[in-house]
């Protein structure tokens, strides 16, 4: 029963944009469900004392749901597991948003604050764990939708596993106090009030983007409506007079046309940055 309805929480959720139906249902059926604590521990590999909140763990692309386990803690681990890529053998080779190796373990931090909180999206549920990822991303999130124009981007992100482009992110609405290599380092360090600090730094670094991306669009629009459709309306434009006023405008506003801020702001990067490989054991 909980596993229909967590199920049916992730088909009515942003994932199914990003995930195919045959790779939720496969994670689905490497879902296994342990009805004691005893049992659930010996395949956790150590004492319930060692990690007496333990609700659930991914290790191996499978998901090992413990007793005390709601629809919350499904989601998170079938997150796990659909933000992941695995080698033969089991061990995780790409995942979700991990960061820099450099910032191993602040960067494991990163990914499952965001897994829980796209978890909590998704189930409804108030988190339990992860309390400084879910409050960081919680504030975060809404200055990522308002840069990249989409409700879903955390979602896209995480699940395409595009880290190259969350630090860019970062980069760039944090560069002057230190961008993602701050964000990674101090991630469980900051308090409310650096994180609206950061907060007010990110939103006037979106805010000073946007006006720059919609003043290059008004000189576009000034140029081609204003003044070719002009001469396009009483007939005088001739072809070869309309090629050489585009040449003339890429060459006064030096538009290359293959780098400009739209292309690299589409969050499609293909480029990876460097990914943990040795840790395949995710616990909520």
């Amino acid at each position: 029963m909980i596993l229909d309805e967590a199920k049916e929480k992730i088909y009515n959720s942003p994932i199914v944009k990003y995930v195919s139906k045959e790779r939720i249902e496969e994670a689905f059926k490497r879902i296994y469900v342990y009805d004691n604590e005893e049992d659930f521990f010996k395949a956790y590999g150590r004492p319930k004392e060692s990690n007496d909140y333990l609700e659930g763990f991914n290790r191996a692309n499978g998901s090992y749901i413990g007793p005390n386990a709601t629809v919350h803690t499904i989601v998170h681990e079938v997150l796990h597991n659909l933000s992941s890529e695995f080698d033969n053998d089991g061990h995780i080779t790409k995942n979700g948003l991990m960061g820099d190796v450099k910032y191993a373990n602040f960067a494991n931090q990163v990914n499952e604050g965001a897994t829980d909180f796209l978890a909590s999206i998704i189930s409804g549920e108030k988190t339990r764990h992860y309390i400084e990822g879910n409050k960081i991303f919680r504030h975060i999130v809404p200055i990522m939708q308002k840069f990249y124009n989409d409700e879903d981007i955390l979602f896209k992100l995480y699940l395409t596993k595009n880290d190259f482009e969350f630090k860019r992110f970062l980069d760039l609405t944090l560069g002057k106090i230190g961008g993602a290599k701050v964000f990674y380092e101090e991630f469980l360090y900051l308090n409310d009030d650096r994180i609206k600090n950061m907060q007010k730094e990110m939103n006037k670094n979106v805010k000073k983007e946007n006006s720059i991306m919609h003043k290059f669009v008004k000189k576009i629009k000034g140029f081609f409506i204003k003044k070719d459709m002009k001469y396009l309306n009483s007939g005088t434009l001739q072809p070869e007079q309309g090629e050489n006023r585009h040449e003339k405008f890429l060459r006064e506003y030096k538009v290359s046309g293959q780098n400009t801020k739209s292309d690299s702001r589409n969050g499609e990067n293909t480029v990876r940055s460097p990914q943990r490989g040795d840790e395949d054991d995710y616990t909520l």
